[in-house]
């Protein structure tokens, strides 16, 4: 349930487009703040917005700090630049793991390994297969017998 507005009361949807004539209402004008008054709130807001920058700007030094003495030198991670260069390294790296850098004789004893890990991982599967036939015999002959 809407009220109307009183003598007193302004109403909000009231303008100056639709208003009657009978019915304006007069604005005042702002109150004139002394420029005074303004310069000294204008320096308080200032400092404190100085004061709050060099409080977050002390944090922040401090936590950088912190986390830069905490995280030393470690000497077991350091590794030297061999003396033919970074191009030399990547190139051992890639031979490395191209296979490249075996003799003859190595290569043959890898072959040989990693046939060998081939045939127990067949030998591996072969036995859980026959596993697993055993297991469905067992249960086949537990619930024929009942």
């Amino acid at each position: 349930m809407l009220e109307k507005p009183g003598k007193d009361q302004v109403d909000p949807c009231l303008t100056k487009s639709n208003a009657d004539a009978g019915n304006a209402v007069p604005t005042a004008s702002p109150t004139a703040i002394p420029e005074p008054e303004v310069a000294k709130a204008s320096q308080i807001k200032t400092e404190s917005l100085h004061n709050m920058l060099a409080q977050q700007i002390d944090v922040h030094v401090r936590q950088a700090s912190a986390r830069k003495s905490s995280s030393t030198f470690h000497d077991e991670l350091w590794k030297e630049i061999p003396q033919d260069g970074f191009a030399q390294m990547a190139e051992t790296k890639w031979d490395i793991m191209t296979e490249q850098h075996l003799s003859p004789m190595q290569r043959a004893e890898l072959l040989h390994v990693r046939n060998m890990k081939a045939s127990l991982q067949r030998q591996i599967e072969a036995l859980k297969c026959s596993l697993e036939a055993f297991e469905r015999a067992e249960r086949e002959l537990l619930v024929q017998a009942s």
